[in-house]
């Protein structure tokens, strides 16, 4: 790239979209003594979650054994990670990790390209 280009050029203006949240996804059924703890662990954590039976959703359990090939519950995904069986430090991490992906923007250009030419003009 020469000097003295101006980048906004090389780019249409376009409005910024709205990235997509993850939604973070619990896979639980009614009978598990574990699910009630994990639903009420990300409530409290004030997680963003959509919640599938598997025991009536057969699509929800597909995904899940797509996912994680066991069919045990419950089991949370998110971005794409799973972890089966409620532990608070594997969701932890888990979801920290999720939420570190929900802080990237996809639409942001390399920096080899040079500065972003409608950065802060949302």
């Amino acid at each position: 790239m020469t000097a003295g280009v101006n980048l906004a050029t090389l780019w249409p203006r376009h409005p910024r979209r709205q990235v997509p949240t993850l939604r973070n996804k619990l896979y639980t059924i009614p009978s598990c003594p574990h699910c009630p703890v994990a639903r009420a662990y990300l409530l409290s954590k004030g997680v963003d979650f959509v919640e599938f039976d598997v025991s009536t959703d057969v699509e929800a359990l597909r995904a899940m054994l797509t996912m994680t090939a066991r069919p045990e519950v419950p089991t949370i995904v998110a971005g794409d990670r799973a972890v089966v069986g409620f532990n608070p430090q594997s969701w932890d991490a888990l979801l920290e990790r999720s939420a570190e992906l929900q802080r990237e923007d996809p639409y942001e250009i390399p920096e080899s390209l040079g500065a972003d030419p409608y950065r802060g003009v949302d």
